[in-house]
């Protein structure tokens, strides 16, 4: 019978191209980080790639200017074959009775534009199938931000009272240092939803059951 202790904690971030939907999330993911953590917060795995075939980059005004090329991405990056092959690897590696456990911020925006991208069925069932945490949605009301126009912030047509927080914001919240500058790439950003996991965790786990 699994135990919490079972437990393996999949923390992944993307960076897309910027061009297309949100919902449904149809951007292209061209670069992607994870951290496989255990329990007690041991770095079972941990890895970043860029995304080869990438064409175009439009980001939006409000981020920095994407620090990478096309030209780079597309020289360092892995093929769609190649990132489907590894992340499937670490769950054929390490999964037990479904124990491993996806958390990202914004996490139904990331898988939805990771499995949209790999476009396979028997993946989409692989990750389909597991627990996923939200850093962002799961901590509004711990976070209990309020909307930039106050006189907003209970929209009739709206049933949330708070903003989602950033993950910048949820990590000042957590008293977690962080740099601005370094936001929007998948490697730090994976360790700074690490950290605010951490620190959350033992909250998640009780509600995990």
């Amino acid at each position: 019978m699994e135990t919490k202790s079972n437990y393996l904690f999949l923390i992944f971030d993307l960076e897309t191209n910027g061009i297309g939907y949100f919902n449904p999330p149809t951007q292209r993911p061209i670069q992607i980080s994870y951290q496989l953590i255990n329990c007690e917060c041991d770095i079972i795995d941990n890895k970043t790639y860029f995304i080869s075939g990438v064409k175009k980059i439009k980001w939006p005004e409000t981020f920095k200017k994407c620090p990478w090329s096309v030209e780079e991405i597309n020289k360092k990056g892995i093929s769609k074959k190649s990132l489907q092959t590894k992340l499937t690897k670490i769950f054929i590696n390490n999964d037990k009775s479904n124990s491993i456990v996806l958390v990202g911020h914004n996490i139904d925006f990331d898988f939805g534009c990771l499995c949209n991208f790999i476009n396979d069925e028997q993946f989409t069932k692989l990750f389909k199938k597991h627990k996923k945490i939200c850093t962002m949605k799961s901590t509004t009301n711990f976070c209990k931000l309020s909307y930039p126009n106050s006189n907003n912030s209970l929209n009739k047509n709206s049933i949330k009272k708070y903003k989602w927080p950033k993950l910048s914001e949820l990590a000042n919240k957590l008293e977690i240092k962080i740099d601005e500058d370094k936001f929007h790439d998948s490697k730090y950003d994976v360790e700074i939803t690490k950290q605010c996991f951490v620190k959350l965790k033992d909250k998640y786990i009780k509600k995990l059951g």
